[in-house]
């Protein structure tokens, strides 16, 4: 049996709060951990950064 799951798209607006707090974790970030979050995990996952409190991401194409 086939299913199939509709998904609901909806533009999200980035507050300046947002936008303050991710320049504080990126500021609180390491070289290292910086290199290996833009590296990822895998083709479709982006590292957590466990120390930060940031999850795994999940990419979609």
């Amino acid at each position: 049996m086939l299913s199939t799951t509709s998904l609901s798209l909806h533009a999200v607006t980035i507050s300046q709060e947002h936008k303050a707090r991710a320049r504080e974790l990126v500021a609180q970030m390491t070289l290292d951990e910086k290199i290996d979050y833009l590296s990822g995990e895998t083709s479709f996952t982006l590292r957590p950064v466990g120390r930060l409190g940031i999850p795994r991401i999940r990419l979609a194409g």
